[in-house]
């Protein structure tokens, strides 16, 4: 192993950074590797040369030791640019149940409020084409779920329910999560360059596990797609056809043991909704519904476990409340 080398603070958040891309764009962890990294460095993260330690000889020949440092000098300079801030798996900000994927993010790029922490997120998904009656009851009983609990609305930034579901938490006052398919220097889609000032300014977050100036490309959905079912213990799908992203969403969530719940619609516009309560989707007719569901799960107070806890761990267990069907 090459000697250790000093990081500076900036190069320390580079490293952070590619944590991150590394593992969504080739590098696979092996077991324990994580947890190595961490406790070699985890004392004073500035003092290790981080590429030394990785163990995959494959991934190296790919990506030299200059290349590595050149591209992270890059995205350095990116995350300055996006005014974003980083925050690690080893963090008390990141999102609890984030922690319960198979392959959480290593790392996050935010702007704005860590509103997890105050708050508990509901994923709202659906059809970027809405119908009337679905804008309709997201405009009744959602409002209303706003208004009468506390829980905010985590979605995907896209045109139709998405976009409906975050312009609902700003009009009743309450922070929105905004999980984009690309980097927050590259926002897709890119009217989300004008409106992250909203967001912000209303104690939400703009957030993204790609790096700042990474453009939008296809493969980039499913990975949102399974952020937004992992942040929250819930996935309502308000409206969606049966060839979507929508319902890969669902699979997220089905797959991660969260609750998924469907509001009924036309067969027309929500046959893929329809096709979720046939296999035993949560049928959702109005927000006590949703009230219902979420006063049975635990309570923030008792997800408070220390970073630390899961540093020993690639994979965590589910806790055992966690949740009742």
């Amino acid at each position: 192993m090459a000697p250790f080398v000093h990081f500076d603070p900036a190069m320390l958040t580079g490293f952070k950074l590619w944590l991150c891309t590394m593992q969504w764009y080739g590098y696979r962890f092996r077991e324990g590797e994580i947890a190595r990294i961490y406790r070699l460095g985890g004392a004073d993260l500035a003092a290790a040369e981080f590429y030394e330690l990785l163990q995959s000889e494959s991934w190296k020949q790919r990506w030299s030791r200059q290349a590595w440092l050149q591209d992270l000098q890059r995205q350095v300079e990116a995350v300055d640019q996006s005014g974003s801030r980083l925050i690690s798996y080893f963090d008390k900000d990141y999102p609890f149940l984030l922690r319960f994927m198979s392959r959480p993010p290593l790392s996050l790029h935010i702007i704005g409020e860590s509103a997890w922490r105050l708050f508990q997120p509901l994923t709202v998904v659906g059809s970027r084409t809405p119908s009337q009656t679905a804008i309709e009851w997201m405009e009744i009983e959602l409002f209303q779920l706003l208004k009468g609990t506390d829980l905010i609305l985590a979605s995907g930034g896209a045109r139709g329910i998405d976009q409906k579901a975050h312009q609902l938490c700003r009009r009743s006052g309450r922070p929105t999560l905004v999980f984009l398919p690309s980097g927050l220097g590259a926002p897709y889609p890119s009217t989300w360059r004008r409106d992250m000032k909203s967001v912000v300014a209303d104690g939400g977050a703009m957030v993204s596990c790609f790096k700042p100036d990474q453009p939008m490309f296809k493969n980039q959905f499913h990975i949102r797609n399974a952020l937004l079912a992992g942040v929250s213990a819930m996935t309502l799908i308000v409206e969606a056809k049966r060839r979507s992203g929508t319902l890969i969403t669902a699979k997220w969530a089905a797959e991660l043991d969260r609750e998924v719940g469907v509001v009924p619609m036309s067969p027309f516009s929500g046959a893929g909704g329809l096709d979720l309560l046939k296999s035993g989707a949560r049928l959702v007719t109005d927000w006590t519904d949703l009230k219902a569901v979420f006063e049975q799960m635990p309570k923030l107070s008792d997800l408070a476990i220390a970073p630390e806890h899961h540093a020993e761990k690639d994979k965590v267990r589910r806790p055992d409340r966690w949740p009742n069907r």
